[in-house]
């Protein structure tokens, strides 16, 4: 069994588009779609709450999912095993903040909008992570906001410098369990706990994918 099927072996299924006149991008700019049950990143939980999906590689999604304890990688490949009884239906777009980055989330956002991605998934939102510490430009702020419009959500990771510096394995999980140390050198070390930004988006994300579970149960 392959590991997954392109949109053009998904033109053989049922195709219900989620926003009226919403077009379907070329395949080629389209992500494929798990045959089976996602096959999860190294750095994912055995049972993910959401999905990430990157919109190109370097991302930021391993740097996420090792950081954000409930997130799974999904190998930029959208999830089809999913529902109560297989995986979480949930899906989360992440782009950096170029023009190239923004432009192939809006792709994705496009294909689920189309009804290119499998019965049953749910874009949860889409996160934008900060290419450098400088201020983003117009163009790339008007693409923001396009991918918004569809995501119905966007959430922001700003430049973290720690990050550049710090190989994956040395980034700490934070969830449901995770407490801010005592001491300030221990909540300065970003080996044992994120920045403030990444600890605020766990809390946004995981409040969003519960009202979110909630309507869809």
């Amino acid at each position: 069994m392959s590991i997954a099927m392109s949109v053009d072996d998904f033109d053989d299924l049922p195709r219900r588009p989620r926003i009226v006149g919403a077009q379907l991008p070329p395949p080629n700019r389209c992500a494929p779609i798990w045959n089976g049950p996602v096959r999860a990143g190294e750095f994912s939980p055995p049972n993910p709450m959401v999905w990430l999906l990157g919109a190109t590689g370097g991302a930021g999604v391993s740097v996420l999912t090792r950081s954000l304890a409930y997130a799974g990688d999904c190998g930029r490949t959208w999830p089809s095993h999913v529902g109560p009884d297989a995986q979480s239906p949930l899906v989360i777009i992440v782009a950096r903040t170029t023009m190239h980055g923004l432009t192939c989330a809006h792709d994705l956002l496009l294909q689920h909008a189309a009804g290119g991605t499998p019965q049953g998934v749910e874009v949860l939102g889409a996160i934008t992570v900060a290419d450098s510490d400088r201020p983003l430009s117009k163009p790339v702020r008007h693409h923001i906001g396009l991918i918004t419009s569809l995501a119905g959500a966007c959430w922001d990771v700003p430049w973290i410098e720690p990050w550049r510096v710090m190989c994956h394995n040395e980034l700490p999980a934070w969830g449901p369990k995770s407490t801010i140390p005592a001491t300030k050198k221990d909540r300065s070390d970003h080996r044992k706990v994120p920045p403030a930004p990444v600890i605020d988006l766990y809390d946004r994300i995981r409040a969003a994918a519960r009202m979110r579970i909630t309507t869809l149960t």
